[in-house]
């Protein structure tokens, strides 16, 4: 505790005590509150300044010996510094937000699965949290991620990544790694600090990092802008294609099978398929899409089995092929080779 005779203290001893706790009360009754807008402290300022400057000049005995613990000017200064309390305190309790109108942001995105280090605004995300507009994800060593998007795109992030959410279909890729399907009509575009992924109904990812950025489309097509130049990448059945740009433009385009053993982390980060969701057929539908194989049954019997048969339990889809015949033996149907080895041919049981 100050002296109460040192310069400055013109009250008792809990005079300041008493209007410092004061304040502080007031302060966390508000709590948190939005930053105040311009034109609030705006207003603010103009009212006490106007109101200061309205009080009575102190006397001339009072001028003459200006000191800071003078009666008059120590009313003046405690009078402007009630202004600016009173002021304050009735901002203080406006309603929240930039403006009395402001409702929160919707969710742009959805989490279905975490896994490992990965956080918002360095809080550990888990599954069932809503996202808004602007927010920043962020993945460590092991960390992974699988969000939904309002607009119906799935999204997994691999771990070494950080994603900002611009939009319910627009993300910035910052770094790292990320795969996007967007079936069902709905859409996506991702941001690079070296160009611009758009994608034309697909499965595909994109990883960048400070000295290029790759493109690998496992289903449809996609268009990388960079500056005034565009390259397309296409997938073929059976086959996915690469494109690798440095900040300079393209470097080099080449295939890749879309049973490529390289897919198999976006089977990691997703949340466990529940069998009772659906028919057998459904699942094999989502596995196949899962595994970039596509489905096709020996005969109409085996399709109308698959789509009669209600499984239970759960299973993952990392795993492809080992997981599909787990569940297929379990339901009485088998896989059967194929010429083709993209093609996942589904067949009913016919032995015991």
């Amino acid at each position: 505790m100050r002296d109460p005779d040192e310069i400055g203290d013109s009250h008792p001893a809990t005079g300041d005590e008493d209007a410092d706790d004061d304040v502080r009360k007031l302060m966390m009754i508000a709590d948190k509150r939005w930053e105040l807008p311009s034109a609030a402290r705006a207003r603010v300022y103009s009212a006490t300044l106007e109101a200061f400057e309205a009080m009575p000049e102190p006397g001339p005995d009072s001028q003459a010996s200006m000191r800071v613990g003078d009666s008059d000017y120590a009313w003046r200064y405690a009078l402007a510094a009630s202004c600016v309390i009173a002021l304050g305190a009735t901002l203080l309790f406006l309603p929240t937000g930039p403006d009395a109108t402001t409702t929160p942001a919707p969710a742009v995105a959805t989490v279905l699965y975490t896994e490992g280090d990965s956080t918002i605004d360095g809080h550990q995300l888990v599954s069932g949290d809503e996202l808004a507009i602007n927010t920043t994800l962020e993945t460590g060593a092991d960390g992974r991620l699988q969000l939904r998007l309002s607009s119906g795109v799935e999204l997994r992030i691999d771990g070494y990544t950080r994603l900002m959410l611009t939009s319910n279909a627009q993300v910035q890729l910052l770094d790292g790694r990320i795969y996007l399907d967007a079936a069902d009509g709905s859409t996506v575009q991702v941001g690079t600090p070296m160009g611009n992924v758009t994608d034309i109904g697909t499965q595909f990812v994109v990883e960048v990092d400070k000295r290029q950025l790759g493109v690998i489309v496992r289903e449809g097509a996609v268009e990388v802008a960079q500056g005034s130049n565009t390259d397309v990448a296409r997938a073929q059945p059976g086959n996915g294609e690469k494109l690798l740009f440095s900040e300079h433009g393209l470097v080099s385009r080449a295939a890749m099978s879309t049973t490529d053993p390289y897919w198999h982390w976006i089977g990691f980060a997703s949340i466990a398929y529940k069998l009772d969701s659906g028919t057998l057929d459904d699942y094999l539908h989502k596995s196949a899409r899962e595994c970039g194989l596509q489905l096709r049954y020996s005969d109409s019997g085996s399709q109308h089995a698959a789509q009669t048969i209600r499984p239970y339990g759960t299973t993952s889809l990392s795993g492809c092929l080992v997981a599909i015949d787990e569940v297929l033996v379990t339901n009485g149907l088998q896989r059967i080779s194929a010429d083709d080895v993209y093609q996942l041919v589904i067949d009913f049981d016919k032995g015991d």
